[in-house]
């Protein structure tokens, strides 16, 4: 079930969340339901683009909130709790209200996936060997699924195309 109206009313009354928790727009309908923080739409591409494992991003008015994640989102007291526990481990300074679109999505990347390469970038060779067997291994099945993907594609139809149940001499 969508979150309520009254749901979304108390996830906005938390501490800082009548603006977004990472420009400051205000009145923000997204949250980033791990984090228990409200996020304007701009800033909820950029938190989807992180991956769920990171963000996990939710309308407040559009979608199905369970119970238990409209408590924890609530436990973390809000955007301005949220903030100042990411502020003092190690997250950067937001920056000013008016930045680019660049410079808010790095600011995002650094504030809650600081270890991730930037975006587009591809990962840094890991220095632990069994890390490198992994990525190895991960990138030779995504090969693997792209290929046969591509042969699935590939494959004739399994209706006949040739053959029609009437002959042109009958028209």
């Amino acid at each position: 079930m969508p979150a309520s109206s009254s749901h979304a009313e108390e996830l906005q009354m938390l501490p800082g969340n009548m603006e977004c928790a990472d420009c400051g727009a205000h009145c923000p309908d997204w949250a980033s339901v791990n984090h228990g923080v409200l996020i304007c739409i701009d800033c909820a591409g950029t938190h989807r683009s992180l991956g769920a494992h990171i963000s996990k991003v939710k309308s407040t008015q559009l979608d199905s909130w369970r119970g238990e994640e409209l408590q924890s989102f609530a436990s973390k007291g809000g955007n301005l709790q949220a903030n100042a526990l990411l502020t003092q481990a190690g997250a950067p300074p937001p920056p000013p209200r008016g930045a680019s679109r660049g410079t808010l999505e790095r600011y995002i990347r650094a504030k809650y996936a600081p270890n991730s390469p930037p975006h587009g970038d591809s990962p840094q060779p890991a220095a632990d060997p069994v890390e490198a067997m992994i990525r190895r291994m991960q990138a030779a099945r995504k090969a693997r699924r792209t290929t046969e993907r591509a042969a699935l594609r590939l494959q004739a139809p399994a209706w006949p195309l040739r053959s029609f149940p009437f002959s042109s001499e009958s028209v």
